[in-house]
Parts: C-alpha cells; structure tokens; sequence
C-alpha cells in the first residue's frame, strides 16, 4: 500500500528527475506499480534501486525503462537475475535513446549475460559515457565481449569494473579496447591475479588515451 501511494505521487510530479530507493526486497507487485509511475513521468532522467530485484519485476521494469524517453542513468542491483531477465534489461538499454550511464551491481555472469549486456552497450554507442559493473568473471571469453561494446562506445568518459577474475590476456583485450576509447577520461578496474606482462599493453593503451584524466587498479 505503501508503494502504491507514493507511485501515484510520482506519476503527479510532471517536473520529476531522479527517483532513488533502498529497499531490501521489492516485491513483484510493488515493482509493477513503480514501473507504471515510471512510464508516466515523462522528466525522469535517473533511476536508483538499491534493491534486490526479482527475476519477474526486472522485466517489468525494463519495460517501463523503454517508456523513458528521457532517461539517462540505471542503477540496479541484478543479483538474483536470470539470462531470461538480463535479455530484457538489454533490450530496455538498446531503446533508450537518451541513456547516458549504465550501473550494475553483481552482475553475475550465468550463460551468456555480459554477451547479452555488451550488445546492449554497443547500441548505446551513441551516448553512454559512464559504464560501471561489478560482476564475476571466470574467463577471458568474458571479457571480450565487453572489450568490443567498450572499442564501440566512443562518447565512453568512464569505465569502472570490479571483480574481473581475468589473466594477462583479458587484461590485453581491455587495454586493446581502452586505446580505442578516445572521450575515455577515467578507468577504475578492481582485477585479480595480474602479473607485471600485463602491465606493459595497458601502459601502451594509457599512453594512447588522450582524455584519460582519472586512473585506479586494484591488483
């Protein structure tokens, strides 16, 4: 009851830009209420749920996610998610026009999840800036995939990644991608297990990045 009242507020708040919520469990039901809200406000430009989602609300907040014309920012917690579900959050991403910044949190990659993700990214090439994941890789197959959407994205000012568990090579593959990134101002990558040949392509990819403002490893 709680949700419904304060989902009707915000489909009455025509001026509305940024919608941010902490709540531990969303329920299938509050959620398809706050998506009805979201496709009705026509402003809103950023959404923050700090929130475990379920398998059913992601999809239907993907479909309100593709009614926001004006949306720029996602931010969602995809812990439970299955490849069902992050094949429609992709779909929202791949259809929204306007977006700008893309956060995952615990974006685990199950099947083939980061390859459904990093399709979405390369057709929001146009205007991503901001790409933030934290996920759990197992191989370099994982990363190639991001590293192409990332060689793709030539408005991307901002890359951060937590929880690569990648070798030298995927770590080859991010900096190859990373030289391609010409806006890129700043990387942030929590990555494990790196040894010192990996360092030499991605100090030549550093080298090669213009804009590059802003750089932290966690090794």
């Amino acid at each position: 009851d709680g949700m419904k009242l304060l989902s009707e507020a915000i489909r009455h708040a025509p001026a509305l830009r940024s919608i941010s919520f902490a709540v531990f469990d969303f329920t299938d039901d509050s959620l398809k209420i706050l998506s009805e809200a979201i496709r009705h406000a026509p402003a809103l430009q950023s959404i923050s749920l700090g929130s475990r989602i379920t398998d059913n609300g992601m999809k239907l907040l993907s479909e309100a996610i593709r009614h926001a014309p004006g949306l720029q920012c996602i931010s969602l917690d995809c812990l439970r998610l299955t490849s069902d579900s992050k094949q429609k959050l992709s779909e929202a991403i791949r259809h929204a026009p306007g977006l700008q910044s893309i956060m995952l949190d615990s974006f685990e990659l199950a099947d083939d999840s980061l390859k459904i993700l990093s399709e979405a990214v390369r057709h929001a090439a146009g205007t991503a800036e901001i790409i933030s994941l934290q996920f759990y890789g197992r191989t370099d197959d994982d990363v190639k995939p991001l590293s192409e959407a990332i060689r793709h994205a030539p408005a991307l000012q901002s890359i951060s990644l937590e929880g690569i568990r990648c070798t030298d090579d995927g770590m080859k593959l991010l900096s190859e991608a990373i030289r391609h990134a010409p806006a890129l101002r700043s990387i942030s990558f929590d990555v494990f297990d790196l040894t010192d040949d990996c360092m030499k392509p991605l100090s030549k990819a550093i080298r090669h990045a213009p804009a590059l403002q802003s750089i932290s490893l966690w090794c």
